[in-house]
């Protein structure tokens, strides 16, 4: 006997059913790992650190302290927390 043809009114298996974050963003779920994540939080510290340590280095060279120390540090925070809500998205 041939298979029922699929149609709109069709229910989806729940083993196909995509994600609803997969299908908005074209990203696969993720099963959360703490490797994964404990490597988002490495990324954040280091995209802190390298800008923060620029603008330190920056600022000793055209001596404008503290200032490019404090937008380094804060573009840092703000491109980081960014980076880590977009992972953490991804695995809850």
């Amino acid at each position: 006997m041939p298979p029922p043809p699929e149609g709109p009114d069709t229910p989806i298996p729940p083993d196909r059913s995509p994600s609803r974050d997969s299908v908005r963003s074209g990203e696969p779920r993720q099963e959360p790992s703490p490797w994964n994540l404990a490597g988002a939080g490495f990324e954040f510290g280091a995209v802190v650190a390298v800008l923060a340590l620029l603008g330190w280095w920056l600022d000793g060279k055209w001596g404008s302290r503290p200032w490019l120390l404090l937008v380094g540090t804060t573009v840092g925070v703000t491109g980081g927390l960014f980076k880590l809500w977009r992972t953490g998205k991804r695995f809850f």
